[in-house]
């Protein structure tokens, strides 16, 4: 009920019609924190605790007055209502167990939280998932005063919520600074980790970014090594917090905040995350700057990583030739290994570097890198590699030109992947740097060198590698670079020439090969036909064609029966009727029995592919595949209706086998191909048939429970019902046996007087349904047994 009032405003604004629109403008007045409307509205609920609909994050849900107030920050109203006596302890379970405080410092109404606290609220309830206490949300939101004023409470400062989370820990995930400040000042424990992730304030800043709060966090932990997280006095493993927190700070520019921490704590440019020191950080990521602020710091330069890389190691890898010359000036080993036996001198190849700077400086910084008296090809990683072939492999002409004076055979081979050996020629032609390879021919290298026999050439990498991302000019380039009169048909130890290797690259094309052979290449014999092979294998027709053109003379070294096995058995009839276009593989069909290319066109039901084969090689449909099936049989009984369809209408074939003497009719029905019996019966061929044993198509499809062609034939020659087999048994005594209901409904219906004909054994198929005490069989035979004759006059006398 509405308790009306009278103040001398508006009558719609004191006198609303209903509750919905009481509701309405209490909600207008606390979202315009009207004071003067709101205090004449509340009265007129009678109760300051009653509850109305309101919206909170998209879900209406019934609160008290207090609540909303406290959501949408209207301070005079939480005061108004506190004095009026409204609760101010009511959580609001549809809302999470919210209270009006929790809402209060979520709005950061300073005020609002006066009002409760001096009301007497409970300053720690908990949200019933988080159990989030308005500390939290607080720190959360980085409401500085409310958190200064809750922090009055001690019990408050080190309170956690359901994930073992503290204020303080909130403060530092989110980024506010001022907030952690105060609850340090408050006396909040700089050690309690969370639950599941065991992080401690400190690690959660430093992991999310926020290395200033962190830097304030190490001021409050005088000592790290008296520092141990814990969770209910627990103490927990945690890694060094200066060597996490240098590490994330060498990864930036932000020299300000490692400057603080290197006058905090001098011992963390020292100190190693991960097995990582400082300085090792700072050249992988390129922050030069923080390099040098740590050179100059007084790092120590005598360190290594987890895997006995070197600071010399990461120099090379990353850092500039100014680096590498002074870590070397200051002693550091050039002949370290790391736990993949190379030396800093493999770094160097993988340093963006390399590819920039003058070659005389480069050339300066590996000649202070190789070990003294040792030639670059003698220096070996794990898997026998040398930079001289990895920067061959990489492309670093520049370092390739600063390597070479320390070489001592430029065609030496190096071991690559799966024990293949490769000299840098063959390694920098199989990635089609063509600048590397003009160096190298240019400073004595063999691009024809074959070191044994059966041993690939340059030419032979560079074509079993190449890709698209090689022009066509490069491609040139490279094969007049590294072919002559005899490598260009110089065979490895498969038996390829280099054409081969070409042959069955996918993305060698067709004016690729034509300038490989206008230069005098060949494909080798053996290997032929294994192209061919795979080309049909894989429906290349153009390559097919292209290879064929080439190698016609040859055309008699080329099995032309395989390759229409295989064309077949992929069912391509492109390419099955090219194939037979060629002279050498129409001579080969003359001359062999083709039974099995009939069979594999059959294997697909593709009439084009079947009529192209049965015409070319002059089978016929009714020719015996063995002793006992012919063509049309086979597809028959393979289930290739489509050949078989394809068949009929030919009307040539034979609907009789000569096993067993089955029919076609036979087959149809035992795997009801009713389109196919229909064609058959359309020809004009009888199904009255039998096998050696006198069964009929009907018992065929009541052995397999085929429904289709059962009813088709039926319905065509209803006399097929009176057809006994050797035993006298009709279909419908089958039927009985086999308790094939439809059948048997069918057959009694078509020829009931069947239903008492004896078979050879004396036994009708009523007789057969009584003994085994089937009554319904039993049943659906009496529907179907014929009336008795009317008696005759005379018989009655």
């Amino acid at each position: 009920m509405l308790a009306t009032v009278d103040r001398g405003l508006p009558v719609d604004t004191l006198t609303p019609n209903s509750d919905e629109q009481l509701n309405d403008k209490l909600i207008e007045a606390i979202t315009k924190k009207d004071t003067s409307i709101f205090k004449q509205l509340v009265p007129q609920l009678g109760d300051p605790n009653t509850s109305i609909p309101f919206e909170f994050d998209a879900k209406t849900l019934s609160s008290p007055l207090l609540h909303i107030a406290c959501y949408l920050g209207f301070s005079e109203g939480v005061e108004y209502l506190c004095n009026l006596g409204a609760d101010v302890n009511i959580q609001l379970a549809d809302y999470d167990n919210y209270s009006p405080i929790h809402f209060a410092c979520m709005a950061g109404e300073l005020n609002a939280v006066l009002f409760l606290i001096a009301k007497g609220i409970n300053v720690m309830p908990k949200t019933r998932s988080h159990g989030d206490t308005p500390l939290h949300i607080a720190a959360k939101k980085g409401h500085l005063d409310i958190v200064n004023e809750l922090t009055r409470h001690p019990i408050l400062v080190n309170i956690v919520d359901n994930e073992h989370v503290s204020p303080l820990y909130r403060a530092c995930e989110l980024g506010n600074e001022d907030c952690a400040v105060a609850l340090l000042r408050a006396g909040a424990k700089t050690q309690s980790a969370t639950q599941d992730t065991t992080l401690t304030p400190v690690y959660v800043a430093i992991n999310k970014g926020h290395f200033s709060i962190a830097l304030k966090l190490l001021y409050w932990i005088p000592d790290e090594n008296q520092f141990e997280p814990e969770i209910e006095g627990k103490a927990l493993e945690q890694p060094s917090i200066e060597a996490l927190l240098i590490s994330k700070l060498c990864r930036c520019e932000d020299m300000q905040a490692l400057k603080s921490l290197v006058r905090l704590r001098p011992r963390s440019i020292d100190s190693d995350y991960e097995g990582i020191y400082p300085l090792m950080v700072a050249l992988l990521h390129q922050q030069m700057k923080v390099y040098q602020y740590l050179i100059d710091s007084g790092a120590e330069l005598n360190i290594m990583d987890t895997k006995r890389a070197s600071l010399l190691h990461y120099a090379c890898a990353f850092g500039t030739l100014a680096q590498i010359q002074f870590l070397i000036s200051k002693g550091l080993r050039v002949d370290a290994h790391d736990t993949t036996r190379k030396v800093p001198m493999f770094s160097l190849v993988n340093n963006p570097r390399v590819s920039s700077v003058q070659i005389e400086d480069l050339e300066k910084t590996v000649s202070s890198l190789l070990p003294k008296r040792l030639f670059i090809d003698l220096l070996f990683d794990h898997k026998a590699h040398t930079p001289f072939h990895l920067a061959a492999l990489q492309g670093e002409l520049n370092l390739v030109k600063a390597m070479l004076p320390h070489i001592r055979n430029i065609d030496h081979r190096g071991l690559l992947e799966d024990n293949v050996t490769a000299s840098a020629i063959e390694i920098a032609a199989g990635k089609a740097h063509v600048d590397i390879v003009e160096f190298l021919i240019s400073k004595g290298a063999n691009p024809f060198l074959q070191v044994s026999i059966g041993t690939p050439t340059a030419l032979h990498v560079f074509l079993c590698c190449f890709d698209k991302s090689v022009s066509f000019d490069d491609f040139k380039k490279l094969v007049e670079l590294l072919s002559n009169d005899i490598s260009i048909n110089a065979l490895d130890s498969e038996g390829c020439s280099p054409l081969s290797k070409a042959l069955r690259n996918q993305y060698i094309q067709e004016k690729h090969l034509q300038f490989l052979f206008e230069r005098g290449a060949q494909v080798s014999y053996r290997i032929t036909q294994q192209i061919l092979e795979g080309y049909v294998l894989h429906s290349d027709l153009d390559r097919i064609k292209f290879l064929l053109n080439h190698r016609d003379k040859h055309g008699n070294s080329i099995d032309g029966i395989k390759l229409l096995k295989i064309a077949l058995s992929v069912g391509n009839h492109t390419i099955v009727r090219h194939l037979f276009t060629l002279p050498f593989i129409q001579k080969q069909v003359r001359s062999n029995d083709c039974k099995e290319l009939i069979v594999l066109a059959c294997i697909n039901d593709d009439v084009k592919v079947f009529n192209t084969v049965l015409q070319k090689t002059g089978i016929s449909v009714n020719t015996l595949i063995d002793s006992q099936i012919s063509v049309f049989f086979y597809a028959l009984v393979n289930g290739k209706v489509k050949i078989a369809a394809k068949i009929l209408e030919t009307q040539q074939a034979n609907p009789l086998a000569k096993t067993r003497r089955i029919h076609a009719f036979h087959v149809i029905a035992e795997f009801d191909y009713s389109e196919l019996c229909q064609q058959l019966l359309n020809m004009g061929i009888s199904p009255m048939v039998q096998d050696e044993h006198g069964g009929s198509p009907l018992s065929y499809a009541i052995s397999f429970e085929k429904t289709d062609v059962f009813e088709l034939l039926l319905q065509h020659s209803p006399k097929l019902a009176e057809l006994p087999d050797k035993e006298k048994r009709l279909p419908l005594h089958q039927a009985v046996e086999q308790r094939r209901m439809f059948h048997i409904s069918c057959l009694a219906k078509t020829f009931p007087e069947g239903i008492f004909m004896l078979d050879k054994y004396n036994r009708c198929p009523y007789q057969i349904a009584v003994d085994r005490g089937d009554t319904k069989i039993k049943g659906l035979l009496d529907e179907h047994i014929p009336p008795l004759p009317s008696p005759s006059v005379e018989t009655i006398i």
